[in-house]
């Protein structure tokens, strides 16, 4: 990653194109990285045209949904509808399944030397449950959560796997029992992202790591008009994602961004000695160590500047279509000849597993 992912800086002067007539605003929900409430209105639309007011803290560049809906209906949203509204299925079709295996693949690719064997792991929000599986091959004890029933069961029925149907405050998990915690496309959906990530570090053995995926808001590799939907409540850039680390009191790797920088990610580490130590508090105040100088500065850039005629004047829009079609025909040629996705990823990961093989030994 360029260093470019931590540049901060820029001019003294604040973006005020925001979409409402006052640029600084008010909001119902703090920061839940700084605790500041001096905001900007960013957005007031989602990707369906429809009511969704987004703003961002002018303290360290955290954007969010203001006001939001309650947590009731939240948790009957993600429940029953997430997971059809945003890929039309109940359950994951054959080519879902091949392309989250590949994710899973180059996750374990980047995160396997760190997770002693057999380690611990957990997956929240394991969607059809192909990271674990997955782990599971490479000799780690798996366990999951996912709150979508239809996704659940089809990863403790077709994969075996020992997936709860729920949220991570359904959970038991004892402290300091995990080697490797997974939060893959979560933490942008949760209410409040410190008090989860500080949970989970709880759990985590000393040395043991989270492992953290969510939406990049810098991203331009999408018409602006697809980037605010209710389903997300916050968004993140590399700066702010590893400042929330640390409020957790994890110590952040360097984070990586993926091919077309749609996607940020962090591995944090847990540098206590065991678990019952110093936790830091997750409760949200207004606290200025937190506060990231610039970084308001910087996403409020890349916000202004990434417009309908801009985008159409990059390659984005253009190399898209190719690169969705050279997936899709790797995803079809992935499927064929397979009957379920137990058998799709077996395959899959074999592949893999055996090119790894001389490292695995070696290890």
């Amino acid at each position: 990653m360029n260093n470019s992912i931590n540049d901060t800086t820029g001019p003294s002067r604040s973006h005020h194109r925001a979409e409402d007539p006052e640029s600084s605003s008010k909001c119902q929900v703090p920061c839940n990285l700084c605790g500041s409430t001096q905001v900007e209105v960013v957005r007031n639309r989602d990707r369906h045209d429809k009511p969704l007011r987004s703003v961002i803290c002018v303290d360290c560049g955290l954007v969010w949904t203001d006001p939001r809906p309650s947590p009731e209906d939240e948790r009957a949203f993600y429940a029953h509808d997430y997971r059809r509204d945003y890929k039309g299925v109940e359950q994951p079709k054959l080519k879902h399944v091949h392309r989250s295996g590949l994710a899973a693949v180059d996750r374990w690719r980047r995160v396997r030397e760190l997770v002693p064997k057999p380690g611990m792991i957990m997956d929240i929000g394991a969607g059809g449950g192909e990271f674990l599986y997955m782990g599971a091959k490479l000799g780690h004890c798996v366990r999951g959560v996912e709150p979508n029933q239809g996704y659940a069961r089809y990863a403790s029925e077709t994969l075996g796997l020992p997936i709860q149907a729920g949220f991570y405050q359904d959970v038991v998990v004892d402290e300091g029992s995990l080697d490797l915690l997974a939060l893959f496309h979560v933490v942008e959906h949760l209410e409040n992202p410190l008090e989860a990530i500080s949970t989970c570090r709880t759990w985590l053995k000393p040395g043991g790591s989270l492992m953290v995926e969510v939406p990049n808001v810098e991203a331009t590799c999408q018409h602006p008009s697809s980037q605010f939907h209710r389903g997300h409540l916050y968004h993140f850039n590399p700066v702010n994602l590893s400042q929330l680390m640390r409020r957790a009191g994890l110590e952040p790797l360097t984070p990586w961004l993926s091919a077309d920088g749609g996607n940020v990610a962090v591995i944090g580490t847990d540098p206590t000695s065991g678990p019952g130590g110093n936790h830091p508090p997750s409760s949200v105040t207004n606290h200025p160590a937190w506060a990231i100088p610039g970084n308001h500065l910087r996403v409020r850039r890349v916000l202004d500047g990434h417009t309908g005629l801009n985008h159409m004047l990059k390659p984005a829009p253009y190399v898209r279509p190719i690169s969705k079609l050279m997936t899709r025909t790797r995803e079809w040629l992935g499927v064929r000849g397979t009957s379920d996705g137990r058998e799709l990823l077996d395959r899959l990961f074999d592949q893999h597993l055996a090119a790894w093989a001389p490292d695995r030994q070696s290890t």
